[in-house]
This record gives structure tokens, sequence and C-alpha cells, in this order.
């Protein structure tokens, strides 16, 4: 089946048919944990293996909910190719987070790490089971931290990176910029940003939410709304292990750019959460960020404005493309 046809039927097959993904991606990113190799598949224009002193920039992106890396891999390699002179010499890499209907259908080894369908988004451990038995269990933010650290070894030239992520990958990198000491291996004067876009939620840092009329108030009528992942109560152990301090810490040093479609704004629109804590957060995606960077605002002070930005992408919806190939998408991710 052509990859156009499978591309076609991914917007025709209703969601709950819509099973597992259609493709893996071939080369697999190996982790090495108390002995174990694990693994996940990836996409990449460059071998992230073989050393290289030419590459100076690196973008890595996460997908959405679908799991489709391959066509996220083939939205960002598009956007490179309209800005070739900035996007020279940079390695692109998408890695895949599975689900356990993946391995499956896919009849993948036993290294194969996979998730729950929201564990992969929220930092949380892969999965194990009886037929599918692991060694260990892995946060996802813990591969996106050893991802990282191998393009910095492998590409000792590299001066930027961009880490960045669309619908559910923006919810992966909203809470991954809040959490990971990644950026500790780096200099000081090394080019590390976050982009997130349209996610359906955001990380908030205390118990306050956006009500109209009251501003940022303790909103009442939803028990668990500052849970984590919406919050950081109920820690996982990846967030956890970093403290509540230094996710607070964090956020105040990371450059976090904030992308919206302009058009995102159906409060029922396919894969939006529109569970309580969700819609606390706002009616939809634009709304939702647009309250949060507000948010971040009234938390830390008008000079976080030094570290992070937002941008609503005119005549964009929710999608990847939309926002990858716009001028603004294209100037935050390879530079204006």
């Amino acid at each position: 089946m052509s990859r156009i046809l499978l591309h076609i039927l991914a917007f025709c097959i209703p969601l709950q048919i819509m099973a597992q993904v259609d493709v893996i991606g071939e080369n697999k990113f190996k982790l090495s944990i108390e002995g174990h190799t694990l693994k996940i598949p990836y996409y990449s224009n460059v071998s992230i293996y073989n050393p290289n002193t030419t590459i100076s920039k690196a973008v890595i992106v996460i997908h959405g909910t679908n799991r489709n890396a391959g066509r996220y891999f083939e939205t960002v390699m598009g956007a490179a190719d309209l800005r070739p002179e900035e996007s020279a010499n940079t390695v692109i890499v998408s890695p895949q987070f599975l689900k356990e209907e993946d391995v499956v259908a896919n009849k993948l080894d036993d290294e194969h790490l996979f998730w729950s369908g929201g564990g992969w988004k929220n930092g949380g451990g892969s999965k194990m089971t009886e037929t599918l038995k692991r060694p260990k269990s892995v946060s996802s933010y813990v591969v996106l931290d050893s991802l990282v650290n191998q393009l910095k070894t492998n590409f000792p030239s590299l001066k930027s990176l961009v880490i960045t992520g669309h619908s559910a990958g923006g919810q992966v990198i909203n809470r991954y910029a809040a959490t990971t000491e990644i950026t500790n291996i780096f200099p000081e004067d090394f080019n590390l940003s976050f982009v997130v876009a349209n996610p359906s939620s955001y990380v908030y840092l205390d118990t306050k939410r956006y009500i109209k009329g009251r501003g940022f108030v303790v909103p009442g009528g939803c028990k668990a709304y500052n849970d984590w992942k919406f919050g950081l109560d109920g820690l996982l152990d990846y967030p956890k292990s970093k403290g509540i301090a230094n996710i607070r810490k964090n956020l105040s040093q990371r450059k976090v750019v904030y992308l919206a479609g302009s058009n995102d704004n159906d409060p029922e629109a396919r894969y939006l959460d529109t569970s309580c804590n969700a819609n606390l957060q706002g009616k939809h995606r634009l709304e939702r960020a647009q309250n949060y960077f507000t948010y971040r605002i009234n938390y830390y002070g008008p000079e976080i404005l030094n570290k992070i930005s937002f941008h609503v992408v005119p005549e964009v919806g929710h999608s990847s493309k939309g926002i990858y190939t716009s001028n603004v998408g294209l100037d935050v991710i390879f530079g204006p």
C-alpha cells in the first residue's frame, strides 16, 4: 500500500478502528539500562550513530496521538526544504513512541518499548505485560534525555538544538521542558529551545487557573484538576525525581516558544482533551495557549518574556504542516 494511500486512510478511518500505527520506523534508537538493551523506532535524515563534525544544528520532533512519526519527519523535512540555507548541516530526528497494539501487530521483538496511550505523553514509564515481558520500565522522558545525549556525543560541532512537538507531541515538550535536566550537558552559549505547538493542555505550576472576570484564582468543580499532567500534585516518577522546586526553577530558565493556530478554536475538535481538568485551562486549544502564556507572565513576572514567546499562526488550524511551514514556524525551527 502506498504511503499516500495510508495517509488518506488515516483521515477516513474512525478513531476507534485505527488501533495501531501503519508504519514503524526502520531505524532503532537503543538504550542500555542496567545491562539491558531496549529500543524505540525513529526517523532521521542523518545517522545518529556515526560521528559527524559537519552537523551544527539538530531538530527533534515529537509526533501526535496517532504516533505517526514518519509523517512528522516528512513534515519537518519539507519545512527544511523551504529554508535550505538555514537548515543546512541539520540533523532532523523523529522518535516513535509505541503502544502495545503496535508491537503486537508489527511482530516487534522483545527489546521494543511501548507505553499506554497517555503514558508517553506525560513522561510515564513504559509498560510490560504477561505476554510482552520487558526487563525495565523506562520513562518516555528518559528516552528523550538519552536521545539528546546521543546527538551531543556524535555531533561535536552542534551549536543549536530545537526540541518540538505538535498536539500530543506539544504536550510532551511542554512538560519535558519543565522537568528535564539534560540542558546541563551543554555549555552556557549553546542555543537550546523548546517549541510547543497546539497541545490540548499544559502543566501549571500552582493551583490557580484563569477564570473569566476573576483572573487567576483557585477554581472549584474539579477534584483532581491539579494532578500531573495538568499540575504538580501526584507526580509520576520522572518529574518527582526532579522535585517541584526544580520544575518551577526550570521553567524560569528555559527558552520556550508557544505556537497556536488561529483556527484551532473548536471546543469539540477531534482528539481535544475535554476532561474537566483540561477545560479549566480554556474552551479550546487556542484559548488554552493564550491563557497559559498569560499565566506564565503572571506567575514569573514580565521578566520571563526574556525567555518565552507566543505566536498565533494566522489561518492555521490543528495542523502540524501548517504550523511548521508557516513563516514563524520556520523562524523558530531553523532561524530567521
